[in-house]
């Protein structure tokens, strides 16, 4: 990239941070600085130089620079969800009167917001506002997704219609992952059948998946069902590229508490895992993606694993059960084709917000989602 003039004796802005040498060894500090523009105008952040009452005053520069800014690097993409393209941020090296400092140019690319940035167990949602970070509120993130999903009205309409028909269907989970404008080439019926055996999607052959050793395939008009488990499981492909799940509650259960959350989240995390085998190299179309658990009025979640103390304690405050019939991711994500592929993530956003409605938040969702990687394991 050009270099960028030295920014000495302007002021921060929304679109302009300053950050001292030491700095470059804050990397949670940087990861937020960078998620706050990514969520506004985009900008640029300079590390190993001083400011003064939000003024730059001097090049202070940064030691081991190119080191230091492979590992920024590195981690701005591991810490950041959606990871950023290199098109999104850019960590540039710059020398200057014989020291090197580092730039961070952030140009936000609107249909992936919001932008989270991950530390521990937590995604932490920041916003750029004059030359000041805050965390986006409540209202302010449901509007972003809600946005995403007006952009493209038809698709959205035709899911709205989906949800309901699902709705009358046996209580259970349903999955629809919809594609926002028509596939530029044809779909393939013979690559979808050939994802059918587990380890093809990176699936256990024996999980809560959408396929496995029993499985059925049926022709349908438009596409192929797949159907296994007795008929408590069925996917239906479709010539158009949707993809459409639905698990009865009984494939659910578990044996003494409610919904089996391991169960929730393998079957969520297959889907996804077949979407991106299917079509995650359609780069310039984007996916609306909906869950909702339906006629479970009273059916209990509980938090963490099964395996662990905190699933089988009772915490005073904690819901456990919802009174409504339904929980409904509302509005849909809006997926890219980067997006899915990491389509563990995908899953991990889509059950973050079926935990928030259970009354709980992400650190009480199922340990076997790894939360550095992204990756659900079981095992």
């Amino acid at each position: 990239m050009k270099p960028p003039e030295i920014p000495l004796g302007e002021r921060e802005s929304e679109e302009l941070e300053f950050k001292q040498t030491e700095a470059a060894d804050s990397k949670r500090s940087i990861s937020r600085s960078v998620v706050a523009m990514l969520n506004a105008r985009g900008g640029r952040i300079w590390i190993g130089i001083r400011e003064s009452q939000g003024s730059a005053i001097e090049v202070q520069g940064v030691p081991d620079h190119e080191r230091k800014r492979r590992e920024l690097r590195n981690h701005l993409i591991d810490s950041i969800e959606p990871s950023p393209r290199a098109d999104e941020v850019a960590v540039g090296d710059y020398e200057h009167g014989g020291v090197h400092v580092l730039v961070i140019e952030v140009r936000p690319d609107a249909t992936r917001r919001p932008y989270a940035a991950l530390w521990e167990n937590g995604r932490f949602f920041h916003l750029r506002v004059a030359d000041r970070t805050r965390f986006l509120t409540r209202e302010e993130l449901r509007s972003s997704f809600a946005r995403e999903a007006r952009d493209v009205p038809e698709p959205a309409k035709a899911l709205e219609k989906a949800k309901e028909e699902a709705a009358k269907r046996e209580p259970g989970l349903w999955i629809r992952l919809q594609p926002t404008r028509d596939l530029d080439e044809p779909w393939n019926r013979a690559r979808g059948e050939e994802l059918l055996p587990p380890a093809a999607t990176g699936n256990r052959p024996s999980g809560w998946t959408f396929t496995g050793s029993m499985t059925e395939v049926r022709n349908r008009q438009q596409g192929i069902e797949i159907v296994r488990k007795g008929g408590y499981v069925s996917t239906v492909l479709s010539n158009d590229g949707l993809i459409e799940f639905h698990a009865r509650l009984a494939a659910l259960e578990h044996e003494r508490h409610g919904i089996h959350p391991l169960a929730l989240a393998e079957y969520t995390v297959s889907i996804l895992r077949l979407a991106s085998h299917l079509y995650a190299d359609r780069s310039a179309i984007r996916w609306l993606a909906a869950l909702a658990l339906f006629g479970v009025k009273g059916v209990e979640l509980r938090p963490y694993s099964p395996s662990s103390m905190g699933f089988l304690e009772t915490y005073p405050g904690h819901p456990h059960r919802i009174a409504a019939g339904d929980v409904v991711v509302d509005p849909p994500l809006v997926l890219s084709a980067d997006d899915l592929r990491e389509p563990d993530r995908c899953a991990w956003r889509l059950l973050a917000r079926v935990y928030n409605t259970f009354g709980y938040d992400e650190t009480e969702m199922p340990r076997e989602f790894d939360r550095v990687t992204g990756r659900f394991r079981i095992g």
